[in-house]
């Protein structure tokens, strides 16, 4: 006798690519090569890539992978069209460009981008993402699959290099920036000291022996300048007194210790 539980709807997995972004893409591309980005019947989308129509469980799986990548659009009900991006990275002599394009086109299934939200630097072991495909709400069932399409297609993608690329970049660009306000406030201080310089009085005071001393003066020069530099001077003499006094004293208590005569 049929139960409540055998009229219940069949559970299924959540959304997700079907296959890896690299065959999605080839794809892709083959519809590209013979529609451009013009918007078509889904049944000639299906035919381009090898279907007799887009009727078919095959050719539906097909088409959804390709839209979860956001390589394909649907412009209106039963058509599709190429996203620009997927023309954008087959034309772009740039590198760079492409490879920020894979990153879009893995990150763009929801899945995939709270995979790659939560493992930022590396991939965990499989068993780890076999527990997140079923946390997710995936039937243990598909998960195997589910793991090698998501290793795939991030490999495919070189995700993880081109994380690592933008943290060298950013590094670089911030460091750079660093030297940049070195550099301004280094700029800046031998400015003010050029200025200071250039508007300073320079007073030469004769010493003995044909020497001389550059007192530097700043314009304008104010009486508590006068008494500053007073104060400064009236110091470094104090010191070299006290070290001159110093030093004679050492050298007199030599001088007696050298003259004092044996004890026979």
């Amino acid at each position: 006798m049929p139960t409540e539980t055998d009229n219940s709807p069949r559970k299924r997995s959540p959304r997700a690519p079907d296959f890896p972004l690299k065959d999605a893409l080839e794809r892709a591309m083959k519809v590209y090569e013979k529609e451009g980005r013009h918007t078509i019947p889904t049944d000639v989308a299906a035919q381009d890539i090898g279907y007799k129509d887009g009727n078919s469980g095959a050719a539906r799986t097909t088409l959804a992978t390709m839209r979860q990548y956001s390589l394909l659009i649907a412009p209106k009900d039963g058509h599709v069209a190429i996203a620009p991006a997927v023309e954008t990275y087959k034309f772009s002599p740039d590198d760079k460009t492409r490879s920020s394009l894979l990153i879009d086109f893995l990150r763009n299934p929801p899945v995939y981008q709270s995979l790659l939200n939560k493992y930022p630097d590396r991939l965990p072991s499989d068993a780890a993402l076999r527990f997140d495909f079923i946390r997710a709400g995936f039937l243990p069932a598909s998960i195997d699959a589910e793991v090698q399409t998501f290793k795939k297609s991030v490999e495919f993608a070189g995700y993880y290099q081109h994380q690592a690329r933008q943290q060298i970049e950013s590094a670089i660009q911030e460091a750079a920036k660093e030297t940049d306000k070195l550099t301004a406030d280094l700029q800046s201080e031998s400015a003010r000291l050029t200025d200071t310089l250039q508007h300073a009085d320079r007073i030469p005071i004769r010493l003995s022996g044909g020497r001389k001393a550059l007192l530097e003066v700043p314009v304008p020069f104010y009486e508590a300048d006068k008494v500053m530099i007073k104060a400064q001077l009236d110091l470094i003499l104090t010191d070299d007194v006290a070290a001159s006094a110093a030093s004679q004293d050492m050298t007199k208590a030599e001088h007696n210790t050298d003259a004092k005569p044996e004890m026979n």
